[in-house]
């Protein structure tokens, strides 16, 4: 019976053996780390229609990753010539997982792995291209790039969209989306009763409303209008010309900027309560975020912020943002003012989830004159930082006392 270690020097030594036969059985590209990839980047090197490969591995793996990523070509090649590129770069190794697209003249189509279906997704690109009303877009594969999955267009004109999306170019996939060049409108989905309900919704608002975009899918109309005063109308006609419907409507204004999916009431209502109407806002429905022109104006607007559902509210203008729990904000607020009057103060941002920023001017006074003004400002637990030009920031956490820091510390120390 063979010993132990005779098992174990003859086991090393079968290891050795598949590790010599497996290097000698690999492809050279793997031996240099770039596999697929980079020998497909190496066949297109010599083509002159090719502008640029930008090439990766599908799955990260540098030895059976396949090849992901895009080929560029001359905007003008002919028809002819990309099917040839296309083709290469679908048959440059067959077993492997090649994920690429080639983009040509602001169009970008994926080279899919069936040669029958690549052919028929390069004459979709072919059709579109020909259509002088289509600006630029990307048909869209699957995943596996086994088939395509979608088309987005450019449009010259609102209407070109409108009719792209609604059943127009019946060679291109179901699931499109188009906006014209100008941004007007945008209608992401496939073909349904929600195009027509949406479009006839959307020349409604814009016979009557001046609208800067419109964003439409089968769920939902999503609308900027120029003029927030518009907004409440904008909504009743909405809500006539899509009853019934199903779809959401959202409508944001060039004052009142919604996050996706924000209905902006309560932030609107926040608005009505103030003295003056900010210079623009911001709101996802759970928290707002107002600007004002001048540091006066957000003590006059925190003093007037009344009970709301938006927590928290940050009021910002130049050199200072407040931001906290509506019921704090006024005194929070008051405390800030009173660290922007000291001489040498830059700005003062107030967050409460990152805590107190303090910015100095280029010869401000020594840091330790502010500590006392920020210890009024700051709540036990939070984070306070004072940045000066050319010096490392200070940072320390506000507590009853605070150890270390030199003068800052006496000085915080001694404010109590």
């Amino acid at each position: 019976m063979a010993s132990s270690g005779s098992r174990g020097r003859a086991m090393a030594r079968a290891v050795v053996a598949v590790s010599m036969l497996a290097a000698m059985l690999l492809p050279a590209g793997c031996l240099t780390g770039d596999g697929v990839s980079g020998g497909l980047a190496r066949a297109l090197a010599d083509d002159p229609a090719v502008v640029e490969t930008d090439l990766t591995t599908a799955d990260g793996m540098p030895f059976t990753g396949g090849a992901g990523g895009t080929v560029t070509v001359v905007d003008d090649l002919d028809d002819n010539r990309l099917a040839a590129i296309s083709e290469r770069i679908r048959s440059h190794d067959e077993g492997a997982d090649v994920r690429v697209d080639v983009v040509v003249g602001g169009w970008r189509v994926p080279v899919l792995r069936d040669a029958a279906r690549n052919e028929e997704a390069l004459g979709v690109l072919r059709e579109l291209r020909a259509d002088d009303a289509l600006v630029s877009g990307s048909l869209i594969a699957d995943d596996a790039h086994e088939r395509l999955d979608g088309v987005s267009v450019v449009t010259r004109d609102a209407e070109r969209a409108i009719a792209f999306v609604g059943g127009d170019a019946p060679h291109a996939p179901a699931t499109r989306a188009a906006e014209d060049v100008d941004g007007v409108l945008s209608l992401r989905g496939r073909a349904g009763e929600w195009v027509r309900r949406g479009v006839v919704a959307w020349r409604a608002l814009t016979a009557e409303i001046p609208v800067v975009s419109t964003e439409i899918d089968a769920d939902g109309f999503d609308v900027r209008i120029l003029e927030e005063d518009d907004a409440a109308r904008a909504q009743a006609i909405l809500a006539h010309a899509l009853d019934g419907s199903g779809m959401a409507v959202f409508v944001s204004s060039e004052l009142v900027v919604l996050a996706p999916g924000a209905q902006g009431h309560a932030v609107r209502a926040l608005i009505a309560s103030l003295p003056s109407p900010p210079m623009s806002a911001w709101s996802d429905d759970r928290s707002a975020s107002l600007e004002f022109p001048t540091a006066d104006d957000l003590l006059a607007a925190a003093r007037s912020v009344g009970a709301t559902t938006l927590d928290p509210v940050t009021l910002s203008a130049p050199g200072i943002e407040v931001g906290d729990d509506p019921a704090r904000l006024e005194a929070r607020m008051e405390a800030t003012t009173r660290v922007i009057e000291h001489d040498g103060v830059a700005a003062v941002r107030v967050n409460p989830s990152t805590g107190v920023t303090l910015q100095l001017d280029e010869g401000a006074a020594p840091t330790a004159d502010y500590a006392s003004a920020l210890r009024e400002l700051a709540r036990t637990g939070e984070r306070i930082c004072v940045e000066r030009p050319a010096e490392a920031v200070l940072c320390v956490t506000a507590a009853d006392r605070i150890e270390g820091e030199g003068s800052f510390a006496d000085a915080w120390n001694a404010a109590r």
